[in-house]
């Protein structure tokens, strides 16, 4: 019995398909006519060339090509398959040649349920009977168009033509993501999405995956300023796991525990006790960073217990340049042991507002906070996060920080792709 029910099923399926083949060639047969009538009565046609109305007159067949008329674009010949289903439903003749066609026509434009096909002859019930699957099988010939159009793309490697792909990814997804084949397909369109985006990222991308105000500068730099006005620029940094612990031990061994706190508190950020924080800004080459703020604990006093940092260049296992609250310059990698510092008498004073800046120069890091400065040797590089580390009793106020650089593409990436894909629902 189910192979009976089988070869019926493929029998009228052969049936339909052969329908399909009538109307259509009917559809052929009537272009060609409206094309000799269009020709000899020079009535204009209007045609979409590249996006642009190209309205015309034919003036002769000459194979598959329609020869235009003398026009303003200078086009001189259209493949007759520029006369669209579109096209033919408009210059239909009144009255029809036969009933079907102008409800045909209005299926194979994807009106779906919306068609209306009355009368009783054998046309228009075998056309009735038909109507849902030429629905479902013209979505499924658009959707694989679609996917050839991707393919045809493949997967460029230039930011601008990586945005573009995506952009007909984002437009495939929008319009036919109820598409059986859409949803069978789901995984490679995500693999095929993951690595489009990731070479559609470029500089201009930066700004909103930092943050806070981020200008771009020449010679793909970009300035990341935070003012901690908006409690959004304090929401950037986010606890690193295990990352205090893990710092400690290079920074400051030994010391007591004190409960982490980083608050947002009238135009300024309130950082205290023993903890560490990550921003997602990310650079490849630090070129300079400005620290403002102001201690509410006498850095003189146990300054074991006054420690607080702002990380450059941050990545595990411990790597990073630190500018110190105390107006101190790091440089420490600890799977190198490659480590430099310049420690003195902190020219800061408690709940006075103070300025520290920092320079990369000719294998130099540069610190100066007023007249003070201090220089260490460039050991380990800047490539990596933005982070604050933190082994403080009191409170460090920070109003500001900012840092200039070369922005790292290769770490922020992953987060441009992820959300990137969040936007594509994917």
């Amino acid at each position: 019995m189910g192979e009976l029910a089988q070869l019926a099923k493929e029998a009228t399926e052969r049936d339909r398909l052969e329908r399909e083949r009538v109307r259509l060639a009917a559809l052929d047969t009537l272009r060609a006519s409206i094309l000799k009538e269009r020709i000899t009565s020079a009535k204009k046609l209007q045609f979409n060339v590249l996006d642009k109305k190209l309205v015309v007159s034919v003036r002769a067949l000459e194979g598959e090509w329609m020869l235009m008329a003398e026009n303003r674009q200078g086009i001189e010949r259209l493949p007759i398959s520029d006369f669209s289903l579109e096209l033919l439903a408009k210059e239909l003749p009144n009255p029809v040649p036969e009933a079907w066609m102008k409800p045909y026509l209005q299926l194979l434009a994807g009106e779906g349920k919306s068609v209306k096909i009355s009368g009783e002859d054998r046309a228009l019930n075998d056309l009735r009977a038909d109507a849902l699957q030429v629905a479902d099988r013209l979505q499924q010939g658009l959707v694989a168009l679609d996917f050839e159009a991707l393919a045809d793309r493949g997967v460029p490697r230039e930011p601008t033509a990586a945005l573009d792909a995506v952009d007909a990814l984002r437009k495939l997804l929008a319009t036919r993501a109820r598409s059986p084949l859409v949803q069978e397909r789901r995984d490679a369109l995500r693999e095929y999405a993951s690595a489009v985006v990731g070479f559609a990222m470029d500089v201009k991308q930066v700004p909103s995956l930092f943050g806070g105000q981020c200008e771009i500068l020449p010679d793909s730099q970009v300035k990341w300023t935070l003012q901690f006005e908006k409690e959004s620029d304090a929401a950037l940094f986010t606890p690193i796991q295990d990352g205090w612990q893990n710092l400690r031990e290079f920074i400051c061994t030994g010391r007591s525990l004190i409960e982490p706190k980083l608050e947002p508190r009238d135009g300024v950020l309130a950082v205290r006790g023993s903890g560490a924080w990550i921003s997602p800004a990310a650079f490849r080459e630090v070129s300079a960073a400005r620290v403002r703020g102001k201690h509410t604990w006498d850095p003189n006093i146990r300054p074991g217990e006054m420690e607080c940092y702002l990380l450059l260049g941050y990545r595990e296992p411990q790597r990073y340049i630190a500018i110190s609250a105390t107006a101190s310059v790091v440089a420490f990698d600890v799977g190198t042991s490659a480590y430099a510092s310049e420690f003195r008498e902190t020219p800061v004073t408690a709940n006075v507002p103070y300025e520290a800046s920092l320079a990369r120069s000719d294998g130099k890091l540069r610190m100066a906070c007023g007249d003070y400065t201090a220089a260490i040797d460039d050991v380990v590089g800047s490539s990596g996060h933005v982070a604050l580390f933190s082994q403080y009793r009191g409170e460090f106020l920070l109003d500001s920080l900012s840092v200039t650089g070369v922005p790292d593409l290769e770490l922020l990436r992953p987060a441009f792709v992820k959300r990137e894909l969040a936007k594509l629902g994917l």
